[in-house]
C-alpha cells in the first residue's frame, strides 16, 4: 500500500532494519521537499530529557497534594507510573452527584466547584408549606485538591457534583483499574485516606453551610437597603453629585441640624 506524506508528518526508524525488510519501506519524493532528519542519538536524548521532565511534573503534582502527605515514596513511585495528564474545558462535569466516578482526579491547574442538592423546607403566602430542590454551591477546589476519590477508592456514589469552572482544567488522573492493581500497602493507604475523608462531609454539614449562605444574602440585603436609605434621604442618587442642583432651604435647614451648625 501506497501512503503519501505531507507537512508534518515523518518517516524512519529508530533502531536498524535487517534483511528484506529494509527494502520494503522506501521514501520517494514527489517533488522539492525539504526535511529535518534527526539522529537515533539525539532523538534519544530528547526523548530522555522529555520523559524525565513529565516524570519530575507528576512527582511534583503528587507531592501537592494532601491526600498523599507522609506517604511512602514506594507507593508515590507506584502512583507517579499510572497516572496520566489530562485537559478539560470549562463545565465540563468531573464527577455527577450520585455517580460512582472511574477516575480519580488530581488538579495540577485551574479550579472546580463543588455543588449539592438540598431539600429545603419554604412557606410561600401563595402556595403554603412547600419542599423545593435547590443545587447549592458549597465550596471549590484548587490546585492540590483530589476528585473521585470517593468512587475510584471506596467504589461509592459521589456526594456532590464536581464542575469545572475555570477556562482550563490541568490534573492528573489515576484510574480505579490502576488502583486495584496497586500493591497491597498502597491500596490500604488509599482506603485509609479515603474512609477519613468520609467523616468530614456529612448532609448535616451541607445544610449549615446552606443556612449560612442564605442569613448572609439576607444580611447584604438589608444593610444594602438601610444604605440606600441613608444616601437618598440627604440627596445623593448614585452617578449624580450631592450638589448636582441648588439645593432647597429646607434642605440646608435639615442638613445644617444634622451636623450641629
Amino acid at each position: 500500500a501506497t501512503k503519501k506524506l505531507r507537512m508534518g508528518s515523518y518517516f524512519g526508524t529508530l533502531v536498524k532494519l535487517e534483511g528484506d525488510s529494509a527494502l520494503s519501506l522506501p521514501a520517494i519524493t514527489l517533488e522539492e521537499v525539504e526535511l529535518m532528519k534527526i539522529s537515533v542519538s539525539s532523538f534519544k536524548h530528547i526523548s530522555d530529557r522529555l520523559t524525565q521532565k513529565t516524570a519530575r511534573e507528576v512527582m511534583e503534582l503528587i507531592h501537592s497534594c494532601e491526600f498523599f502527605k507522609e506517604w511512602p515514596q514506594k507507593s508515590l513511585n507506584e502512583i507517579a507510573t499510572c497516572l496520566q495528564i489530562c485537559t478539560f474545558p470549562k463545565r465540563t462535569v468531573l464527577v455527577d452527584e450520585g455517580a460512582v466516578s472511574e477516575n480519580m482526579y488530581l488538579i495540577k491547574s485551574g479550579v472546580c466547584v463543588v455543588k449539592n442538592r438540598v431539600d429545603i423546607n419554604l412557606n410561600s403566602p401563595r402556595r403554603g408549606h412547600v419542599q423545593e430542590v435547590r443545587q447549592l454551591v458549597v465550596g471549590q477546589l484548587v490546585p492540590g485538591a483530589e476528585v473521585g476519590e470517593r468512587g475510584a477508592v471506596l467504589h461509592l456514589p459521589s456526594k456532590s457534583k464536581i464542575e469545572v469552572k475555570s477556562d482550563v482544567l490541568v490534573c492528573g488522573c489515576i484510574s480505579r483499574v490502576h488502583i486495584q492493581d496497586m500493591d497491597e500497602v498502597t491500596q490500604a493507604l488509599f482506603r485509609q485516606v479515603a474512609e477519613k475523608k468520609e467523616t468530614l462531609h456529612d448532609e448535616e454539614s451541607i445544610k449549615r453551610i446552606y443556612v449560612e449562605k442564605q442569613s448572609e444574602k439576607s444580611w447584604q440585603i438589608q444593610k444594602r437597603k438601610a444604605l440606600q436609605e441613608v444616601i437618598y434621604h440627604t440627596g445623593i442618587a448614585p452617578s449624580y453629585g450631592k450638589w448636582s442642583r441648588n439645593p432647597t432651604a429646607d434642605e440646608v435647614k435639615h442638613l445644617s441640624a444634622n451636623v450641629g451648625l
